[in-house]
């Protein structure tokens, strides 16, 4: 009887909210989906910018935020298996949503959630029993130190264990924007973030431990809150008319079939773009001492953590609008409707061109106020060498506002479509291109130091967002042309 209820209760809103989704103003639709990704990244992104914070402002070495800053690019190798699940599970979500297939929304729903867990578990035993040791030493560059080796260890077991909450609610969140419960994913988003700032403050201080493992404490209970709630949610909540019932799920072959061929190559793209940025850290870390700066390597490095945090807010933003684009044009590809979808593309691209200007300017004009807020001390105070390399660093990473934002929204219309493989190929050229641009410009080669690695940032994703842009044309002068696509 409750179900029966908690059915028609949703029935009766989705029908209002489907309206709105498919044929209200776009303006309206596009914000109201993109909004709650705003504030989680936005958010997420300050979360994530409180450990540097914390360690800069209580003048912890540079060689301990290095680690740091590769512990999460390590994670950022792992991240795209949760984004790409829930990348495939929007799509396949948002068509299914369009044609108003609730039964088929429902199965996929799980199943899509199902598949999270099982990722996450998998990756996470792997990380931390399996390959710890190589991925410790040979990769991050864990400290001979046996007290901070210690606590690195910690820190980053902390981390993996928290990827695995991570893609967990990376999918439960993505699912509920594609159902429309924009309000839950914004809840959570912002318990999220205020819980992680709270917690790094207090666990930081508060217990004297003034250590970075309090800092992984902190987001390790900070997402898995909401992974209680969404498994509360999707299992127990006898309220919710989507609950997962284990015994009546299969696997079947055509919906792995499916998912698989959205997310492998997404997941495979994004991994492959992680992997390069891994790549660059570890070269500076290696090859970067003694350039004509005299900067150590783990300074170069620091700083350029620094850059590419500050410059998150508004990278994260504007990707929070290829976010939304694939559900907004998933869902009006099920509806047959190709004149919505040209035109809200048009208005994305609008919106990512009035955010990337703004970012731009407050990145160019305000390096004085970013680095000495970081610091805990005034401008003047800190080392002249120091400031031209910050300054450096964070204009070449807003370039990347207009490149490779450019080029994930032109990705993203292109995956919507089912269009999969330009992504991976593209990304795995532009790590390509990184790399050897920053062996390039290394002190052994042509020896540019700080000028190389921004010059690596630029010369990279420019070479990826040309030929991305062509690519991408010739599909869109195309379907308007034709105005035909593959259906489910």
């Amino acid at each position: 009887m409750v179900k029966t209820e908690g059915i028609t209760k949703f029935l009766i809103a989705e029908k209002r909210n489907r309206k709105f989704l498919l044929e209200g103003n776009l303006w309206k639709v596009i914000f109201y989906f993109t909004s709650p990704i705003i504030i989680y990244w936005v958010f997420q992104n300050i979360s994530d910018s409180i450990d540097l914070l914390i360690l800069k402002r209580n003048n912890f070495p540079a060689s301990q935020i290095t680690f740091l800053s590769r512990v999460h690019l390590f994670k950022g190798i792992l991240i795209p298996f949760g984004i790409s699940i829930a990348t495939g599970g929007v799509i396949l979500v948002g068509r299914a949503y369009g044609q108003n297939n609730l039964e088929k929304m429902r199965l996929y729903l799980a199943k899509t959630f199902i598949l999270s867990i099982l990722i996450g578990l998998i990756l996470s035993v792997l990380c931390i029993f399996v390959f710890q040791k190589p991925i410790l030493e040979s990769i991050l560059g864990i400290s001979k130190t046996h007290s901070v080796n210690i606590e690195q260890r910690q820190y980053y077991n902390l981390i993996i264990i928290s990827f695995v909450c991570i893609s967990i609610n990376t999918v439960f969140l993505s699912l509920e924007r594609a159902k429309g419960n924009n309000k839950v994913a914004l809840l959570l988003n912002l318990l999220n973030a205020c819980v992680k700032i709270i917690l790094s403050l207090v666990l930081f201080y508060s217990f004297d431990l003034h250590s970075i493992t309090s800092l992984a404490w902190a987001t390790f209970i900070s997402n898995a809150i909401i992974t209680l709630f969404a498994l509360w949610f999707l299992f127990f909540d006898q309220n919710n008319p989507f609950k997962i019932i284990l015994k009546k799920l299969r696997f079947d072959k055509k919906f792995l079939q499916k998912i698989a061929k959205l997310a492998i190559p997404v997941c495979a793209s994004i991994s492959v773009y992680g992997l390069g940025k891994l790549i660059v850290s570890i070269v500076i870390r290696d090859f970067y001492d003694g350039g004509p700066e005299k900067l150590t390597s783990a300074q170069i490095g620091a700083n350029l953590a620094l850059a590419v945090t500050i410059n998150n807010i508004f990278y994260n933003l504007l990707n929070s609008f290829s976010d939304s684009q694939n559900a907004i044009i998933s869902q009006n590809l099920g509806h047959n409707n190709l004149n919505r979808v040209f035109e809200a593309f048009k208005k994305i691209i609008f919106c990512m061109f009035i955010f990337a200007t703004l970012g731009t300017l407050i990145n160019c004009f305000g390096y004085k106020i970013f680095l000495p807020f970081f610091h805990n001390t005034a401008w003047e105070q800190i080392p002249a060498l120091e400031q031209e390399a910050f300054r450096k660093l964070l204009f070449f990473e807003t370039t990347s506002l207009w490149l490779s934002c450019g080029s994930i929204i032109l990705f993203n219309f292109l995956l919507a479509f089912k269009k999969v493989a330009p992504s991976f190929y593209l990304n795995f050229l532009r790590s390509v291109f990184r790399v050897f641009f920053i062996f390039l410009f290394a002190p052994r080669c042509l020896n540019w130091g700080v000028t190389g690695v921004g010059l690596s940032i630029f010369l990279s994703n420019l070479l990826c967002f040309i030929i991305t842009f062509w690519i991408f044309i010739t599909f869109y002068l195309k379907l308007k042309r034709e105005r035909t696509f593959e259906r489910d």
